[in-house]
C-alpha cells in the first residue's frame, strides 16, 4: 500500500492532545458531579455503567479520528493505465528575418508582427509538431519538428535581424532546410509556413528548383505576408537613418504578394495577408492545413491512475462516530458534531477537488492558461495521481513563463511514469524548460537523460546537439561576419 499524502500522517500527532482533552474531559465531570452531591446519593443517581459508556464513547471518537486522518492521507493500492491517442501533422515555420523585415509599415515591424502570427499559430495547433527555420542571406534551424509549442515560442520571440548575421534574402536555402526537415518526419502530412514579405524571392535564381524538390518531397508551401503593398523605408541596424541605394535614395520595401501567391499556388498551398486578428492564420491552418493534409498518429501516451481506498477508512469512522452517538448519553452531542464534520470533510473535499478539476482542465482545455494555474494547482494537490491533471498544470506553467516550476512538475512526471517511451517525454519537456529558464547545462543533462530512456527520441537527440553547440558557441563566439 502507498499513500497519496504520506506527510499528512503526521497529522496523527493530533491524537495526544485529542486523547489527553478527552481524558481531562472525563475526570473533571466525575470530580464535578462528586462536589455537587454526596457519595452515596452519586451512586443512587448515575446508572451502573455510565462511565464505562463514556469511555468507550471516548475510544470511539479518539478511533474514528485516527481513521479519518488515515482516509486523508490517501491508501492506494496498486493502478491501472488509461492511454489516449496523439495524431496531427508535420509543420515547418519559416520566417523572414532580413533587413526588410524591421519595416514599419506593420506595427511596431513587419517582424514583430511576423513574431505575433506565428505565436498564434501556436495558440492553434492540436497535437502537430512544428520546428523553425529562419533567414536572410543564409538560413538556419532554430528548432527542430517537436511538439513542445513553447519553446517554439520561445524561438520565434528570439529571433531578429540579429540572430543571422550576413544578410540578403535567401529563401530557397530555407525552403531546401525546411523540406530535408520535414522529409525526415513521419507521417504523410508536410507543411511548410513562410511568413515574409516577399521582397527578392522572384529574383533567386534556385528558387524554382528548392520548389520542386519541397513538391517531390510531398510537402505543401503556405504563405504569409506581412506588410503593406505601398511599403516603408528600411531602418539601418544602428539606428542611424534608412538605407539608402548607390545614388542616395532612401530604400522603400513593398510587399511582393504576387511572389509569394506564385510560390504557394506552385506546390498546391495558399498565400494569406496577415491581418490584426487570428483569422489569417486560422484560415490557414484549419482552413487549409488541417483540412487539406492527413493527420498521422503520434503514439500512444499513457496516463497513471491510482485505485484509491480512502472510502474504508471514512466508511469505519462513520460507523464508529454513530456508534458512539447511539450510545445515549450526553456525549452524543460530540459524536454527533464530529460525524457532521467528517461527513463535511467526506463530501467538501471530493466536491472541491471534482470542481478545481473541472475548472482548471477547462481554462486549460481553452488555453487560458493564467486561469488554469491555481486550479489545477489544487487539484493536484488533492489528487496527486490524477495524470492529466498533472500534466496539464506542467504545461500551463510552461507557457505562463514558470520555467523553473514547469521543469520541477514535468521531472516528477517522468519519476511517476512506468513507461519509459513517457517517461523519456517528460524528461524532454523538462529538458525544454530548463533551456527556457536559461540554464543550458541542466537542459542538455535532461535531454541526454531522456536519449538514454529512449534512444529513437530524434526531438531529444537534435535538442541536445543544438544546446551543445549553443553552449560551445557562448563560451567561444565567432568573429563578426563582414557584408
Amino acid at each position: 500500500m502507498t499513500w497519496a499524502w504520506p506527510e499528512r500522517l503526521l497529522w496523527l500527532v493530533a491524537l495526544l492532545p485529542l486523547t489527553g482533552l478527552l481524558v481531562w474531559a472525563l475526570r473533571r465531570r466525575a470530580r464535578d458531579l462528586h462536589r455537587l452531591v454526596a457519595a452515596g446519593v452519586f451512586a443512587s443517581l448515575v446508572s451502573p455503567g455510565v462511565g464505562t459508556i463514556r469511555v468507550v464513547q471516548a475510544a470511539c471518537i479518539t478511533l474514528g479520528v485516527a481513521l479519518s486522518l488515515l482516509a486523508v492521507a490517501g491508501p492506494r493500492l496498486g493502478f491501472d493505465w488509461q492511454q489516449r491517442k496523439s495524431q496531427g501533422v508535420s509543420i515547418v515555420a519559416v520566417l523572414d528575418v532580413s533587413r526588410s523585415m524591421d519595416a514599419a509599415d506593420e506595427s511596431p515591424s513587419r517582424l514583430d508582427r511576423a513574431r505575433r502570427e506565428l505565436e498564434d499559430l501556436a495558440g492553434l495547433l492540436r497535437g502537430d509538431a512544428i520546428g523553425l527555420v529562419i533567414f536572410a542571406a543564409g538560413a538556419y534551424a532554430r528548432i527542430p519538428l517537436t511538439v513542445d509549442l513553447d519553446t517554439f515560442v520561445w524561438a520565434v520571440r528570439d529571433s531578429s535581424a540579429e540572430t543571422i548575421t550576413a544578410q540578403g534574402t535567401s529563401l530557397a536555402s530555407a525552403i531546401q532546410l525546411g523540406t530535408g526537415m520535414l522529409s525526415a518526419a513521419e507521417g504523410t502530412g508536410k507543411a511548410m509556413i513562410i511568413v515574409s514579405d516577399g521582397e527578392g524571392h522572384d529574383k533567386d535564381p534556385v528558387l524554382d528548383e528548392a520548389v520542386q524538390a519541397a513538391v517531390a518531397a510531398g510537402v505543401r508551401i503556405y504563405t504569409l505576408g506581412i506588410g503593406t503593398p505601398d511599403g516603408a523605408p528600411i531602418p539601418l541596424g544602428s539606428g542611424g537613418g534608412f538605407k539608402k541605394d548607390n545614388q542616395g535614395n532612401v530604400v522603400v520595401t513593398r510587399l511582393n504578394e504576387s511572389a509569394l501567391s506564385d510560390l504557394a499556388a506552385a506546390t498546391g498551398g495558399a498565400y494569406v495577408r496577415a491581418v490584426p486578428s487570428l483569422d489569417d492564420v486560422r484560415a490557414l491552418y484549419e482552413g487549409e492545413i488541417r483540412t487539406k493534409l492527413e493527420a498521422s498518429e503520434r503514439g500512444m501516451l499513457r496516463d497513471k491512475v491510482w485505485r484509491e481506498y480512502y472510502q474504508i477508512p471514512l466508511g469505519l469512522a462513520l460507523l464508529l462516530f454513530c456508534f458512539q452517538s447511539a450510545l445515549g448519553v450526553r456525549w452524543r452531542r460530540v459524536g454527533t458534531g464530529a460525524a457532521l464534520l467528517l461527513a463535511v470533510g467526506l463530501l467538501t473535499p471530493g466536491l472541491a477537488w471534482a470542481g478545481a478539476r473541472e475548472d482548471g482542465l477547462g481554462a486549460y482545455r481553452n488555453q487560458k492558461w493564467q486561469e488554469a494555474i491555481a486550479p489545477l494547482a489544487q487539484a493536484a494537490l488533492e489528487r496527486p495521481a490524477d495524470m492529466e491533471v498533472a500534466r496539464a498544470l506542467a504545461e500551463a506553467l510552461y507557457r505562463e513563463g514558470h520555467f523553473r516550476e514547469a521543469e520541477q512538475a514535468f521531472g516528477r512526471l517522468a519519476a511517476s511514469a512506468q513507461d519509459q517511451g513517457a517517461q523519456a517525454i517528460d524528461t524532454f519537456n523538462a529538458g525544454n524548460a530548463a533551456y527556457r529558464a536559461g540554464r543550458l547545462d541542466d537542459a542538455l543533462l535532461r535531454y541526454q537523460e531522456a536519449l538514454k530512456q529512449n534512444p529513437e527520441l530524434e526531438p531529444a537527440r537534435k535538442n541536445a546537439e543544438a544546446v551543445a553547440k549553443e553552449i560551445e558557441l557562448r563560451k567561444n563566439p565567432p568573429p563578426p561576419e563582414e557584408g
